[in-house]
């Protein structure tokens, strides 16, 4: 009886955490717009002048791949040659490869 108590709470564990994995996941375009400023730097326009960023978002966003996985998302950058691993969006949060 014990044994299938902890059973039970385990698996209701693990399933409210895929749950709220799964429904908190990061917006594309927040993905997109935090992947290409930690790949740029500082040479992305500011949000100051909104028609230069706007052309280079256009530019620079299609560069960005995004892998949905269930409770994940894979963020990757498309190099010249090959596609570099960026990092993972998660819980509302985007944690970018330095």
């Amino acid at each position: 009886m014990k044994k299938r108590t902890k059973i039970l709470v385990v698996v209701a564990i693990l399933a409210a955490f895929f749950i709220t994995a799964a429904s908190t996941l990061p917006e594309d375009k927040e993905i997109k717009i935090q992947t290409v400023k930690a790949v740029w730097g500082d040479r992305v326009p500011t949000l100051r002048t909104p028609q230069f960023f706007e052309q280079f978002m256009d530019v620079t966003a299609p560069s960005v791949l995004i892998d949905n996985w269930v409770i994940l998302k894979r963020i990757r950058f498309n190099a010249e040659k090959d596609t570099v691993f960026a990092g993972i969006g998660m819980f509302n949060q985007i944690w970018l490869r330095k």
